[in-house]
């Protein structure tokens, strides 16, 4: 159901725990003023996916996106779902309805009636460009490009662009009488290269021309309006990337979204009473890296001070009992919503944008969902659940049935349109394998040689990059040449592995002149580590809700905490210089060390990895040990003093957390013959892919323990995972 306001917002607080103590302060007196009832919450979401050419790129046959649409659909069903926007104060403008004059309009509109106490989201996703002088621009439907045809003269000067200025938003959010704010920008300013395997949302070129000079002066008027006024925090500026980085629109599990929206939007659904803005933002910065490579999100605060600003590289985590908190709900994580009912046909659709890319990728027909907690403390009692029976995109089919053992259905008026879902049962299917793109410059025999090689290796699978989700590019890549002929091209190409997004995964380029399916068979280790990882993130689960506290350091200072992840209260975090969100930063040389706090009443049992910017996986956490309730558990622990694996690879990484009510038992037995090391340093895993097909093996059988599968459950072929017997975590880290 959607949340009061008072709900919503009782528990805000500041974003972002890398300021000063002033700029926390301040950031606290907004979440006072955030959680105050009165007020209304107003949105404008804009989305443009059919450019013409003349907007965008004269000269090309077609410059259509994919995603817009499909962004603006999720920041709606987030904003009227789960934070509690009425459906009538969200207003979306999309395509054709969004030109330059209709922009204007929605934005005046919006402003109008507002009071100190409302708050306002406004939402962008389509082309940007950027002008010479460094100006960011967001082009609306009815862009063009007429200036770069011909010379100005006085007799024929040339048209102002219909472009909208990003400081013109921002001018326009700060002249708001609220200090309730929230602008997000999924368009990219840096000029998109020429050959480029995925979408870009960015002209190809610097944008000739000029502002109209009828915004500058709109500009004039917003500033004078805000003149006088305190607004040193009065929001924030959520930008997919810096200005000189892409940004990216994606093929996810069935549908194209910005990169950037889906992985914000799929945090939101999952944040805590007790979450930071820097800790959704940290988690959607290492998703997003870890698809798009370069693509580097950044948040700006609003206010009458500049909007760049150099911003510490951390505080401690307990600076104010309320620090951080952003767009905390009394509700705890979700999966998605109920969308629509139909009582004649008993079905249910609903929203699963709350559940994790691997998670979505994964899960089968069959996996149930139930209606979630209203408060993240609270525990309801099974009154019936949907069992999903089809799924397109992010969005399904249900059919509500009962936990009996006839599944006898649930009438389905009883769901209500809103009402928010969590996991109960997930279905994962054990066929789940890695979707492969070919390199589009492949000649013909490439492709049916790579096809054929791909095909002789298990789970691994060659798709179409236009429609599916895939987790890895095997394509050419420029490699020097030892020798280079005087007379010849002194760079050959060999094969290799890129990230979705186009970047090169490092230590996977073979030498130049390797054979084809020679280099398939070598990545062969390679693939399998990417495989492993993908089930891992297939296992990511909040829904138990136990109590717990986590604190990530480094080991030789563990009372400098980088950042604090809890269910409980009191949690900061970390943001990097000039506003980029980035992950908690580690120097080579140092280690990072887990506290795990049980605030519980039950002993859980934990797992820990560090995987590396490559990939590869390591164990530090030694699950002969438990954790007993009210006790803390150190990982590394004080029996180990573990380093970085020799050689460490810097770059982004992360730490999997698993926690259980009951020991990993198949997974333990298997150690000694999966782990490796030597005196204090431990190597990563062999077998990876065979440690993640245990822990799930195990999940399974916990969950069996514990609690009767559903009847009708599935084939052999999938797992059946009781979510309330586990949680797991991803908390990403930088090795600088």
């Amino acid at each position: 159901m959607a949340l009061s306001r008072r709900d919503f917002l009782g528990r805000s607080g500041a974003a972002l725990a890398g300021w000063g103590l002033a700029e926390a302060i301040a950031a606290q007196r907004v979440a006072q003023v955030l959680a105050e009832p009165t007020g209304r919450r107003k949105a404008l979401l804009i989305g443009i996916n059919q450019y013409e050419p003349t907007a965008i790129a004269p000269n090309a046959a077609s410059v259509a996106l994919e995603g817009c649409l499909n962004d603006v659909a999720l920041w709606q069903e987030l904003l009227t779902s789960r934070l509690g926007f009425q459906a009538a104060d969200v207003v979306t403008l999309t395509d054709r309805a969004a030109g330059r004059a209709q922009w204007q309009a929605a934005l005046e509109d919006c402003a109008a009636g507002l009071r100190a106490g409302d708050a306002v989201v406004w939402q962008f996703s389509g082309y940007g460009g950027l002008l010479a002088d460094g100006t960011g621009l967001l082009v609306p439907v009815d862009g063009h490009l007429a200036a770069g045809t011909r010379e100005a003269t006085p007799a024929e000067p040339i048209a102002p662009l219909r472009d909208w200025s990003e400081v013109t938003i921002q001018d326009w959010l700060r002249s708001l009488p609220t200090e309730r704010v929230l602008g997000v920008v999924d368009a990219g300013f840096a000029p998109a290269p020429a050959q480029a395997w995925v979408r870009h949302r960015s002209r190809p070129m610097l944008t000739p021309g000029a502002l109209d000079p009828e915004e500058l002066a709109w500009q004039q008027q917003l500033r004078r309006a805000r003149s006088g006024r305190s607004t040193a925090a009065s929001g924030w500026w959520l930008r997919a990337s810096q200005s000189d980085r892409p940004v990216l629109e994606l093929p996810q599990s069935g549908f194209v979204a910005g990169a950037f929206t889906w992985a914000l939007v799929q945090q939101l659904w999952n944040s805590l009473p007790a979450s930071t803005l820097w800790f959704d933002l940290a988690r959607t910065a290492a998703q997003v890296t870890d698809q798009g490579g370069q693509q580097q999100p950044i948040a700006q605060r609003l206010g009458a001070a500049a909007i760049r600003e150099n911003i510490g590289e951390k505080i401690g985590g307990n600076i104010g009992e309320n620090l951080g908190q952003w767009l905390a709900t009394a509700a705890g994580p979700s999966a998605g919503t109920v969308l629509a009912t139909d009582s004649v046909n008993r079905t249910v659709t609903v929203s699963l944008a709350g559940l994790a890319p691997a998670v979505l990728a994964g899960a089968t027909q069959g996996l149930i969902l139930e209606p979630a907690a209203t408060n993240s403390a609270d525990d309801i009692a099974w009154v019936g659940g949907l069992r999903i029976t089809s799924r397109n995109g992010w969005r399904a089919i249900g059919q509500p049935v009962t936990e009996d053992s006839r599944d006898r259905p649930v009438e389905a008026f009883a769901w209500q349109s809103g009402q928010l879902l969590r996991e109960r049962w997930r279905i994962l299917s054990r066929n789940l394998g890695l979707q492969v793109a070919l390199d589009p410059n492949f000649e013909r025999i490439e492709r049916i040689d790579a096809t054929s090689a791909f095909d002789a290796l298990s789970h691994v699978t060659v798709v179409n990059p236009e429609n599916r989700a895939i987790d890895a590019w095997f394509a050419r890549a420029a490699r020097p040449t030892a020798n280079p002929d005087p007379n010849g091209d002194e760079t050959k190409t060999a094969y290799g592995l890129w990230r979705p997004g186009q970047t090169l995964w490092p230590n996977t380029v073979g030498e130049s002149g390797e054979a084809l399916k020679t280099a398939v068979q070598r990545l062969g280790p390679q693939l399998h580590s990417l495989l492993a990882r993908k089930l891992w993130r297939a296992t990511l689960n909040q829904g138990a809700g136990w109590p717990v506290r986590i604190t990530l350091a480094a080991l030789e200072t563990p009372d400098r905490p980088l950042l604090q992840w809890s269910t409980l209260p009191n949690v900061g975090g970390a943001i990097g210089p000039n506003g980029s969100i980035a992950p908690a930063a580690f120097t080579s040389g140092s280690r990072p060390q887990l506290t795990l706090e049980n605030a519980g009443t039950v002993p859980l049992w934990a797992l820990v990895l560090q995987l590396d910017s490559l990939g590869r996986a390591t164990l530090v956490q030694d699950l002969g040990q438990d954790t007993e309730p009210g006790q803390t558990l150190l990982a590394p622990n004080s029996r180990q003093t573990l380093s970085w694996p020799a050689a460490p690879s810097r770059g982004l990484g992360s730490l999997l957390v698993w926690l259980s009510r009951d020991p990993l038992e198949q997974l333990q037995a298997s150690l000694p013959s999966l782990q490796t090391g030597e005196g204090d340093r431990l190597w990563p895993l062999a077998q990876p892919l065979a440690l993640a097909r245990q822990l799930l093996e195990d999940l399974q059988q916990i969950s069996v323990n514990h609690a009767a599968p559903p009847s009708r459950s599935p084939s052999p072929d999938s797992y059946t995972l009781d979510c309330r017997q586990w949680m797991a975590w991803e908390l990403p880290f930088r090795l600088i």
